[in-house]
């Protein structure tokens, strides 16, 4: 199949374009459940007319944090990502109170505290 597209570029190219739009009403779905959004109910009832509308309610879905923390930590990563980079400035220093021992002096305090 791969194969089969690179040698008919224009089904190649159809198939990105069919991608791209999914992509777009995805992103445009996970946006309105992040921000919320308003929606109206229908309510139909099966009478002997037919199928009739009895009732339409407009009502709300609330925000979702999820679908928000989602869209911001891939929007906005240098600000909503968990882990958060810290740069330390200055020096270490280590006081090593076996500095310029000869290996025989470092031997004979190894064999001491054994």
């Amino acid at each position: 199949l791969g194969n089969w597209k690179k040698s008919h570029l224009e089904i190649l190219e159809a198939l990105k374009k069919g991608k791209e739009v999914v992509d777009i009403q995805v992103e445009n779905a996970l946006l309105k459940r992040a921000l919320g959004y308003e929606f109206v109910e229908v309510t139909k009832e099966l009478t002997d007319a037919g199928l009739l509308v009895t009732k339409e309610v407009t009502k709300q879905q609330a925000p979702d944090t999820t679908a928000a923390i989602f869209w911001l930590k891939n929007r906005k990563p240098n600000e909503w990502r968990d882990k958060s980079q810290t740069e330390l400035s200055g020096g270490i220093k280590v006081s090593n109170p076996y500095e310029g021992l000869t290996e025989e002096e470092l031997r004979k305090l190894a064999s001491r505290d054994g």
